[in-house]
């Protein structure tokens, strides 16, 4: 009994040890321009933060004709004033890109993708891209 007991108890304390606090968590700033790249998490220093899943390609693909440039999409999840939050944003100014009650906004930057687009790659994959989250 007293072996459950403590098993149970190192059990807990393990769950409550493996909270966002544990993870590695970037500190960045409202209304500063910074580096994301999926599979990393961005806090501010209110608490808020957001979790970036994946960055994918939706631009027109190189050689291409196309009647719109398209956009790269940005996979998130997060927390925002204590809500969870998560979606997808699109880098184009005409998507209305906004977190959480439409209290956040979100500009992208820069946008680098990991190889020059060529006939054989005419969509390469994101490597990275900058944002500046507003309050």
């Amino acid at each position: 009994m007293k072996t459950s007991l403590l098993s149970l108890l190192f059990g807990i304390s393990i769950l409550i040890s493996c909270n966002k606090e544990d993870q590695e968590c970037i500190e960045v700033q409202y209304d500063q321009l910074f580096k994301i790249e999926a599979g990393e998490s961005y806090c501010f220093e209110d608490g808020n933060f957001i979790a970036i899943e994946a960055l994918e390609n939706g631009f027109c693909p190189c050689f291409a004709y196309c009647i719109w440039e398209g956009e790269m999409l940005m996979t998130y999840e997060g927390e925002f004033d204590g809500n969870q939050i998560s979606g997808v944003l699109g880098s184009s100014p005409k998507t209305n890109n906004t977190l959480f009650e439409n209290k956040y906004s979100v500009f992208f930057g820069e946008i680098v993708e990991k190889n020059d687009c060529t006939g054989s790659d005419p969509s390469p994959e994101i490597m990275h891209a900058y944002i500046e989250i507003n309050r």
